[in-house]
Parts: C-alpha cells; structure tokens; sequence
C-alpha cells in the first residue's frame, strides 16, 4: 500500500498519467479493497489506470520461493547452499519469518496453497499437490522438505500460487485495464 501510495503521490505533483502494470495483493486479499479504494479516490486527481492478471493463479519455479540472499549467484550457487544442512536451515526460517521488504511467496500463500504445476519425469507423481503433501509424504517439517525437494530436483518443478481472490477479479472499476 504505501509504494502504491508514494507512486500516486509522485504523479500527483508532477503531473503526469500513472499505471500500475500487474497490480496485486499476493497473500493478503484483505488489502484488495482498500488498495482499490485508494486507486478510485487518487484518480480524482491522477491519470490512472491499472493492469492485473485476468486468473487466479501465478506459475514459476520452485526456486522463486527462497529468500533473495539464496538466490544470488545463479543455480550453481543455490544448489551448493541448498546442499549445506545449515544453509537450508536458514532458508526454511527466513522462508517462514521473512524478511523486511521481501515479497514471501511462501509465506503469503502457504504451503498448502502451493501446487507442483509441473516437474521433471521423475517427480510425476507430484504434479497438483501441494508443498505441504509432498512434505508430510516424505516426513518432516515442510520448510525442510521444500528445500531438500529444491536440492534434488529444483530446476525440474515449477509451481502455481494463489494472486487473486475471485472476488478481487470481478471487481473491475472503470479505470481498470485488463492484460490479455
């Protein structure tokens, strides 16, 4: 809220037309409304216009969902961290505590709500269950198994996560411009 906030801002005092391209609430459908009443009052005095996606659900890797500090250096890199027990330790905290200005996927939407939307031909079986059932599959606590499940086939698996509530969809202000 308070970047989209500082933007509305920005264009107010200089003048000039703003658009919010893929605007959404990743986990936290309790800001829709209030982001959207916020939009409507600032288009009284700002040119703006919006895009978000027209589903439900965003897809990537498996790998989106570690920290920032774990994704550094690219995947020979976040394959020797995941490969280090204390390393992988650390990421299953930061995973579930998260860290200051960090978009959590895993945390906002929940391992429950992560689904294996596509793997490698030896993980078949994992394609529509989510992090949480493969990790009470193979045992443990799930940030531990998500990152073994990384460590052993991170590059194979890619995942969709909840970015709208259906109602967040429907509500299309007249100022709204879809992606299609």
């Amino acid at each position: 809220m308070s970047a989209v906030t500082e933007m509305v801002e920005v264009a107010r005092k200089s003048g000039a037309p703003l658009h919010l391209s893929h605007l959404k609430v990743v986990g936290n459908a309790h800001l829709a409304e209030p982001l959207l009443e916020l939009l409507d009052r600032a288009r009284r005095e700002v040119d703006i216009t919006f895009d978000q996606y027209p589903y439900g659900a965003g897809s990537t890797l498996l790998s989106a969902l570690l920290p920032p500090w774990a994704q550094e250096g690219g995947a020979d890199k976040i394959l020797g961290r995941l490969g280090d027990v204390q390393t992988r330790q650390r990421m299953a905290t930061d995973m579930v505590h998260g860290l200051p200005g960090w978009e959590n996927l895993y945390a906002a939407c929940g391992p429950e709500k992560i689904y294996i939307a596509g793997a490698g031909s030896s993980r078949q079986e994992d394609i529509g269950q989510s992090i949480a059932e493969i990790a009470e599959r193979l045992g443990g606590r799930r940030c531990d198994r998500f990152s073994g499940i990384l460590q052993v086939w991170w590059a194979q698996m890619g995942f969709l996560e909840p970015i709208h509530t259906r109602g967040c969809l429907e509500r299309q202000p007249e100022f709204w411009v879809a992606t299609r």
